[in-house]
């Protein structure tokens, strides 16, 4: 793709852009900074709709009573590539806002994720990754928990020779035994939060981006998300201090803390020696073991 074909596509489904400006996308997607007929936007370039479709579907649904950006246009680049349009809030991510202001955002960060987690799913019809139309298709929790260890989505045997995992027998094992312990909820969980997809502006949060990795289940799966990523990002561990010392009921039974910290740790790791990425492997094997105990 070229910026001229960018131009070009932007220009036929919302009007001439002003010049685009790239910036930080997400670990799948480029994007892009322009004004429009006196409003700004995000355009975002990916190989895929499906992440696209699963914001506009999230967006729609629930705009109302979560701060999401409007998807203006979601349309194919060639055969290769789709490009969504977005309205652009105001703010910077977690990720790149300075300490202070982190702190200041953490109040309202986890008022928006208990908004996210009151929002009932049970008429996605199962638990899991939410697919495009708004279903979800495993048929409990406990699968969606313990699908990190079935080779049918992860085949540890296939990556053993790639990285310092190999298949981790011990982590699953304890990752099934806590699991059993795991309330059955079917609400709306983000996935992927805490970090570059929110948004913060004067320590107030102004949008919660990128609902490619949404799923029913357990509201504090999110919030395991934070705790996890805590050595490893400012913004989690500063969230992760804000809950231990305001809302330490909010961090759950520990076990099933720990059980979701695992889910995401094993999952990111098997991304990671799939991907050759040995450090952040290195990091996440630590880590989880850590917390396996």
């Amino acid at each position: 793709m070229t910026l001229d074909t960018l131009r070009d596509a932007i220009t036929q489904a919302l009007g001439a852009p002003s010049p685009l400006t790239a910036i930080a996308g997400g670990d799948e997607s480029a994007a892009y900074g322009f004004d429009c007929n006196g409003q700004a936007f995000i355009a975002r370039v990916s190989a895929s709709a499906r992440g696209f479709r699963k914001d506009r579907l999230i967006q729609q649904r629930y705009g109302g009573v979560l701060p999401i950006p409007v998807i203006r246009a979601i349309v194919p680049l060639g055969q290769a590539e789709w490009l969504c349009i977005s309205e652009r809030a105001e703010g910077t991510t977690l990720q790149d806002t300075e300490a202070a202001d982190v702190a200041r955002a953490c109040a309202g960060v986890a008022a928006v994720l208990r908004d996210i987690g009151s929002i009932d799913m049970a008429d996605a019809g199962g638990f899991g990754w939410l697919d495009q139309a708004g279903r979800a298709q495993m048929p409990n929790w406990r699968h969606f928990l313990g699908a990190v260890a079935d080779p049918v989505h992860y085949d540890w045997a296939r990556i053993a020779d790639r990285g310092p995992a190999g298949k981790p027998d011990a982590l699953l094992a304890r990752l099934q035994e806590l699991a059993a312990h795991c309330p059955e909820k079917a609400c709306l969980v983000h996935g992927d939060f805490g970090s570059s997809n929110v948004l913060c502006a004067d320590g107030n949060v102004t949008a919660v981006i990128d609902w490619s990795e949404a799923l029913v289940g357990d509201p504090l799966y999110d919030v395991a998300n934070l705790v996890f990523w805590r050595g490893w990002l400012d913004c989690m561990e500063q969230q992760a201090q804000f809950y231990e010392q305001y809302a330490p009921a909010a961090l759950g039974d520990p076990d099933v803390l720990d059980c979701y910290m695992l889910r995401i740790g094993l999952q990111r790791l098997f991304e990671a020696v799939r991907e050759g990425d040995r450090k952040v492997a290195d990091w996440l094997l630590a880590r989880c073991v850590a917390i396996a105990g």
